[in-house]
């Protein structure tokens, strides 16, 4: 084990100050004093004793401060701007960012509070694409639901050119006008009713459809005379 100290002891005494000139100091054999005197005549010719390192004691280390959000805390945030993130999207995004806020510094909390900003960012702009895409489908289907593939007037001169063709060459009684449904664009198969007036005068009910290729079809339901 090495030695303590790799100088020999020295006597105690009045020693030239190690720090002011022409000044003696006080050396009790172990470690200075607070003792000082001006130099008066000769110096003992003695060895100058070592400076005896100061020992600094380290500043003391202060306990962290405790933390101000827990994992608690910052679930109970999380749910809630999920929730605002999937039912008003905008309001989720600001949400995010005041979760986001909550992780300051490093350390485990501040990386899962992070994990969590970013996992309502998703949430919140995938339910804001939902939004625009159910709006613009919406948008579509109305104006589907409110368009006709085909309208009354459109089958009815459809079925009267069709059957006075056929009609003229078979020596049939021709149509004089029909009063038909439209056909909706979200079926344009849909089976479409006419009720049709013959150059007789009699009323007979006509059955309409379309095919996919555009092809009409009818039927009548009454015996034409």
């Amino acid at each position: 084990m090495p030695s303590s100290s790799a100088h020999p002891p020295i006597a105690a005494g009045w020693y030239p100050h190690p720090d002011m000139a022409q000044t003696l100091r006080y050396w009790d054999g172990s470690e200075w004093t607070d003792k000082i005197a001006p130099v008066m005549g000769a110096v003992p010719a003695t060895p100058t004793p070592p400076l005896v390192p100061q020992v600094t004691s380290p500043a003391p280390v202060r306990p962290p401060a405790p933390a101000r959000y827990d994992q608690r805390w910052i679930d109970d945030a999380t749910t809630s701007a999920l929730l605002w993130g999937v039912f008003f999207p905008p309001a989720g995004l600001l949400k995010s960012r005041k979760v986001r806020r909550l992780a300051s510094g490093a350390g485990d909390l501040a990386d899962y509070t992070r994990k969590k900003a970013n996992t309502v960012l998703i949430v919140a702009l995938a339910s804001w694409a939902v939004w625009i895409v159910g709006g613009v489908l919406s948008v579509a289907a109305s104006g589907l639901i409110g368009a006709s593939a085909y309208t009354g007037d459109e089958v009815a001169d459809g079925l009267i050119a069709d059957w006075n063709d056929l009609a003229r060459i078979n020596g049939q009684t021709t149509m004089s006008s029909a009063d038909c449904d439209d056909i909706p664009a979200s079926d344009p198969t849909e089976v479409a009713n006419c009720q049709v007036t013959m150059s007789s005068g009699q009323e007979v009910q006509f059955q309409v459809m379309f095919f996919e290729n555009g092809v009409m079809d009818w039927a009548a339901e009454d015996r034409i005379q």
